[in-house]
Order: C-alpha cells, then sequence, then structure tokens
C-alpha cells in the first residue's frame, strides 16, 4: 500500500527550462534517493547501483542526446506511471491514478525520490495527496531560461486567451505581466485568474510552509563551482551521503555544454 504519508517524496517546483531535472539527478546520484526511472529505482532499491553507476548512467544518456533535449529521458511518468495531470484531476477518487508499482515501494523505504510541480497550481494538487512531501522552490528562474533560449511556455495558452487588442507576446513574469495596459491586466482578473500560476516567478511568489520548503536560486547554474556548493548544502540539508563534488561538476559541464549545443 502507498504510504501518502512519507516525507520522504521531494517535489521540486520550477517554471519549464529552469533545470529542475538537473537538480533532481544531481541529488538522485547519492546512493539514498533515486533517479526518475522506474528500471533504474527498483536497481537502487535492490542495492545493485553505486554512485559509479549512477554517474556513468548520466554520461551514457548524453551520448544519446542529439538534436532535442528530452530530460535524458527520465521523468515523473517514467518513475510512477502517472503524469501531474492526473493529480489536478483528482477530486476523492484514487483510481484515475495510473501508478506503477514504484509509489507503493518507494514510499514504504528510505530513499528519496522526486516529483515535479511546474506551477503553483500543481504543486498545491500534489501536496493535497502526498501532505507530507517535502518541496524545492526555484527563485530567480528567469536570466537561466533566457540563457536557453526557446519558446515562452505560455505563447500557447495566451494565444488561447488574448482579445483582438491585446499584444501577441506573452509576458513571462508578474513583473512583466503589470506593465501591460490596465484594462488586460483586469480581463485576467475577471476571466482567466489561473494564468498566474503559469508566470515564471509564480512558484517563489506562492505562499510556502517553511518548515518544509527549501529554495534554490536558480542563478547559481551560471557557475558549475556555486552550482557544486549549492547541491552540496541539500545534500546536508536532506541527510543524503555520497556527496562527490567531481561528478556534479562533470555533469554540469556535460549538461551546459548540450544545452548550447542544442541552442
Amino acid at each position: 500500500m502507498i504510504n501518502f504519508d512519507t516525507n520522504n517524496l521531494i517535489v521540486v517546483a520550477y517554471p519549464p527550462m529552469a533545470g529542475g531535472k538537473f537538480l533532481i539527478n544531481c541529488l538522485g546520484l547519492s546512493p539514498d534517493a533515486v533517479f526518475q526511472d522506474k528500471i533504474y529505482a527498483q536497481k537502487d532499491l535492490d542495492n545493485k547501483l553505486t554512485c559509479a553507476d549512477k554517474m556513468q548512467i548520466l554520461r551514457d544518456k548524453f551520448t544519446k542526446t542529439y538534436k532535442h533535449w528530452n530530460d535524458l529521458g527520465m521523468g515523473c511518468w517514467q518513475l510512477f506511471g502517472a503524469s501531474t495531470n492526473q493529480y489536478e484531476e483528482y477530486s476523492g477518487d484514487m483510481s484515475i491514478f495510473t501508478f506503477n508499482s514504484m509509489p507503493d515501494l518507494l514510499s514504504n523505504s528510505n530513499k528519496l525520490f522526486f516529483i515535479v510541480a511546474h506551477n503553483p497550481t500543481e504543486l498545491r494538487a500534489i501536496l493535497k495527496i502526498w501532505t507530507n512531501a517535502r518541496v524545492i522552490a526555484f527563485t530567480n528562474c528567469l536570466p537561466f531560461i533566457n540563457y536557453r533560449g526557446g519558446q515562452n511556455p505560455n505563447s500557447d495558452y495566451w494565444q488561447r486567451i488574448k482579445g483582438p487588442s491585446w499584444p501577441d507576446k506573452a509576458p513571462k513574469t508578474l513583473n512583466e505581466l503589470l506593465e501591460y495596459p490596465q484594462f488586460i491586466i483586469d480581463n485576467i482578473n475577471q476571466l482567466f485568474s489561473t494564468f498566474y500560476d503559469k508566470l515564471v516567478d509564480s512558484i517563489e511568489r506562492y505562499p510556502h510552509d517553511l518548515t518544509k520548503t527549501i529554495f534554490w536560486d536558480n542563478n547559481l547554474y551560471f557557475s558549475a563551482e556555486q552550482t557544486a556548493d549549492g547541491v552540496e548544502t541539500l545534500y546536508k540539508k536532506f541527510n543524503l551521503s555520497g556527496f562527490n563534488r567531481e561528478y556534479i561538476l562533470e555533469y554540469h559541464k556535460l549538461w551546459i555544454d548540450t544545452l548550447n549545443r542544442l541552442k
């Protein structure tokens, strides 16, 4: 039976393209945590993966990342067999979830495991189910997202809701939205209030339970050394063993080099 009261689930809350999966994998390198993949997680539970094995898995996945970034093929669906959309659809009927065996096994183990929330709506929905989960919330995300380039994640939704006199460009942050004409802000407040949850800085503005939330400054990613320092701090906060600075520095270089190649 799934132990929904576990505090070993970590919700990593960040907007798309802020690098949350990178941080999850950094923590997953510990022998006390698992990658977001059912097969690797099972091997971890069976004590068949060393830290060196995990680092080699990451290296191998980068050699297979060619034209598009795909989070190295790991994520919430690959670990749980369920998407975060199912959490938002939950209204008391657990049968909507398509969980595989991992939530049961991991929630009753001593391993940390991870799930992603891309906005406060998803975060609230997940915390209704996993009531004791802890949270890593990203802050100062916009500079790194802009560095990575790519489409504004709000663009498609903006095109669906915008009025004929609205600008084509979707705002990324609350400050950008507040620079738009007042009639647009009024329309959003009246008709599309959930749009605020889609803004890049929505997670950091969400009221957090500070006894459960740790904040990650996204600007650390601009320095490999500062990233390693930040990851080491998280290892200490979560009582994770096996921190390997050289692995984090190598992984950071592989990641940044690949992102730059794929721009």
